[in-house]
């Protein structure tokens, strides 16, 4: 009542929200409810309850309905967990579809997790129930799952190493990844590359969102949660599916449950007033529409931000935080749209593109979508999901709606749903912050479905190393890779393990950039380079955006398409404390595809135009065809299986150096390890380190030296020798070669030979000449 009071004194509620409560005020079963709720989520509860009237009719036994499903909700709960109970486990007279689900331990800490999810204890419940019934879905389908006749997917399950994730990663779009001569992939095109994968040594493969999208942002504006029809539908997919588990792939997906399209049937029927789906999504406040952005807009180290009037859980007045991730194309947060029923623009929720609207991740029912459909993906054999900017997933009044507990207590919900059903697979956070806020996302060490882990995320995907490789590769020299790798606080935390995409879909974020001013210009800058008929030709490297935070650049442009750059920038990706994630493309010198950003710039605007109307979108207006300029687009686009395969035949550098890595990884810990010192070159662009082996050094277990020149000089590598005796802790070692990268042909060297010897009567300094951009890995022997 005193919540009621003060929105009606404080004119928080609009007529018909105002008429509502006045007509059931006096029932009891209304304000039980209403005492459950928040200050700022009463209005929106009321139009609910308006569109619900429309639907039934009398509220009263809505009402009451509501407040005896509490009660068998909670009933339910108390037989989920006397069925995990070990007394009752193991009970002839006790039966029940919850028995051996999970152990009394895991139980409680999945109870523990809804409960910090949630706003309140009985929508804790109804997601701890949810949270059951698909877990026990998911487990049978599973069981029932026959990849061929004498394996199942639970074989497959038992025999993946517990620790698979820590090897090298591909990941692609199913529509562009070894496209058909139309430029068009599916998933039985997608099959015809795991030949090309195997050829590389890569078993991992992540997979971009393939499903049901109007394509407004790459295919995370999803329309439907299942696979595209264009890219060959369910069956298609779960033929793939069937098939690379058998070849021994290990596949991720995404989860993009932040936001979903506009064109997606569960917004289109909140918009036709059903009272269900109208309450998956978040609203803004009503006076937000109001606002003079510009007032509330204010710029921090070049990210801009809004600061918003709210009110919070008591009423209180707050300002919360809020970042623009598009602002080049929109500087608000809602969108406006007009409800079928409630008669008025209701402001939706939506931080990312006006095409996609933010859920209420925290309702019962968004949560049960959400298991539905993590229980359907595992129960096909994915491993893996990525969880799509996991970090913006919960929002509350007064925060910057980032990295909320409630938003890792979320995270690690859907950990433990993962680990329940299939003990091997992962989670893999989305999150673009410092390696140091980062490793928070993995979590504690912990032991989840008798599985030692994390409970938060096993691979995860480190942004700052990423951008310390672009600015050390781009600008020849190794001051950034020092001054960030040995700033990055505890690595390979517990079970969770860095995964370093040397190129990726999203755009370069400047924010990680120590050189800022020179970066820009470098991305922004001409170079000439020879085409395919040697003749000389001058190109852009990319394009600075988003108030110069961001840039759209492929790697081949970044590195003045000179192969023996890029193929030495994938020697120095695999020398990185972590494990590294190859983009499709990247590795055979693919280049900005100017033409599919300008075809999606128009794509682009089409879709604003048909959503906002010509007052907002068009000439003079406040979205503007210029405004639809996405740079992220110049590394999407098609790519023939043909172009592929050809690089394979052709031995382009950067596959070789891939291919020879990979071998040299699998057998040596080395290569495989967070340890490594730096060792002096005597030269700014030389890249010297030592990278030492998992436990005791022995023979198959020896430490490597690493050398590579980054510049287009060559260079000579002065080693102390004194120093390589220290860090090596042995006063005489020899330098066995095992990979050159020289020229465009690198060479592996598949019998040990010994090409140096050292010992104490070794002069102070070993020099080794390095011609441009060229590479050499040794193996250390005593």
């Amino acid at each position: 009542m005193q919540l009621i009071s003060r929105l009606i004194a404080q004119n928080d509620l609009d007529e018909k929200q105002l008429d509502l409560y006045q007509r059931y005020q006096t029932n009891t079963h209304f304000q039980e409810i209403l005492a459950d709720y928040f200050y700022y989520e009463i209005p929106h509860l009321l139009d609910y309850y308006f569109l619900k009237e429309q639907e039934c009719g009398d509220l009263t036994p809505i009402f009451e309905e509501v407040i005896v499903k509490r009660k068998a909700i909670s009933e339910q709960v108390k037989s989920i967990q006397n069925a995990l109970q070990t007394e009752k486990k193991h009970s002839k007279d006790f039966k029940s579809p919850y028995t051996s689900l999970s152990s009394p331990t895991d139980f409680l800490v999945i109870q523990d997790l809804c409960y910090r999810l949630a706003k309140r204890e009985r929508d804790a419940e109804q997601i701890l129930v949810y949270f059951f019934d698909f877990l026990r879905q998911a487990k049978e389908t599973i069981q029932n799952n026959q990849l061929s006749v004498d394996y199942t997917l639970s074989d497959a399950i038992e025999d993946l190493p517990a620790d698979w994730y820590s090897e090298p990663w591909y990941y692609i779009y199913v529509q562009y990844f070894g496209s058909d001569e139309d430029g068009q992939g599916h998933f039985d095109q997608l099959l015809e590359m795991l030949d090309y994968l195997d050829a590389l040594g890569i078993k991992n493969l992540y997979i971009l969102p393939h499903y049901e999208s109007p394509n407004g942002d790459a295919g995370y504006d999803i329309s439907a949660y299942e696979p595209a029809e264009a890219y060959g539908g369910a069956k298609a997919f779960k033929n793939f599916m069937k098939i690379a588990l058998l070849r021994g792939f290990r596949v991720a997906t995404d989860l993009v449950f932040n936001h979903c399209s506009v064109e997606h049937e569960w917004f289109q029927k909140a918009l036709a007033g059903e009272s269900q789906y109208y309450d998956y999504f978040l609203k803004c406040p009503a006076n937000w529409l109001d606002l003079n952005v510009s007032n509330l807009l204010k710029d921090e180290a070049g990210d801009l931000f809004l600061y918003l009037p709210e009110k919070d859980e008591q009423g209180a007045s707050v300002s919360s935080k809020r970042i623009l991730i598009f602002p080049d194309v929109d500087k608000t947060l809602w969108l406006r749209q007009k409800v079928d029923k409630l008669e008025k623009e209701v402001p939706f929720y939506r931080e990312f593109y006006p095409f996609q609207v933010d859920m209420d991740i925290q309702r019962p029912e968004v949560m049960r979508e959400l298991f539905s459909f993590l229980a359907e993906e595992l129960g096909m054999g994915v491993f893996g999901k990525r969880t799509d900017a996991i970090a913006h997933w919960v929002k509350k009044p007064g925060t910057d709606a980032k990295n909320l507990p409630e938003t890792y207590a979320l995270q690690q919900l859907i950990k433990q749903f993962l680990k329940h059903v299939n003990p091997r697979a992962i989670i893999l956070p989305e999150v673009v912050t410092t390696s140091k806020v980062l490793k928070g996302y993995a979590g504690e060490s912990t032991i989840i479905n008798g599985e030692t882990t994390t409970t938060g995320g096993d691979a995860l995907l480190d942004f700052q190393l990423q951008g310390m490789l672009r600015e050390m590769i781009y600008f020849q020299k190794t001051s950034p890779f020092w001054t960030q790798v040995f700033d990055l606080g505890p690595v390979g935390l517990n079970t969770a393990v860095p995964l370093i995409p040397i190129e990726h879909h999203d755009e370069t974020y400047m924010g990680f950039i120590q050189e800022l001013q020179p970066m820009r210009n470098y991305l922004a800058g001409q170079y000439i380079y020879q085409d395919e008929n040697q003749v000389y030709q001058e190109s852009s490297r990319g394009i600075i955006y988003k108030n110069g935070m961001s840039a759209g650049a492929r790697y081949a442009d970044a590195l003045n398409r000179d192969q023996r750059r890029i193929a030495n920038a994938f020697f120095c990706l695999y020398l990185l404390p972590g494990t590294p994630v190859i983009y499709y493309g990247t590795e055979i010198g693919a280049g900005n595809n100017w033409e599919q950003m300008k075809k999606r710039q128009q794509d682009q605007f089409d879709t604003l135009l048909k959503l906002l109307g010509p007052s907002i979108v068009g000439p003079g207006k406040a979205i503007t065809f210029e405004k639809c300029l996405d740079p992220r687009e110049l590394q999407r686009g098609a790519i023939s299986k043909n172009t592929y395969y050809e690089a394979l035949e052709q031995a382009y550098p950067a596959t070789e150096i891939i291919s020879h890595l990979n071998v040299l990884r699998k057998h040596h810990s080395a290569l495989r390890s967070y340890l490594l010192a730096p060792v002096d070159t005597y030269e700014a662009s030389i890249l010297g380190m030592i990278r030492y082996p998992i436990g005791e050094t022995r023979a198959g277990n020896r430490p490597f030296l690493a050398l590579s020149n980054l510049s287009e000089r060559p260079l000579i590598a002065k080693l102390p020798f004194g120093q390589l005796q220290t860090k090596l802790g042995v006063d005489r070692f020899e330098l066995i070669e095992r990979l050159r990268l020289e020229g465009n042909h690198p060479q592996h060297a598949e019998v040990s030979t010994t090409a140096y010897q050292f010992d104490p009567g070794t002069p102070a300094t070993l020099e080794f000449s390095l011609r441009p951009y060229s590479a050499i890995l040794f193996e250390i022997s005593e």
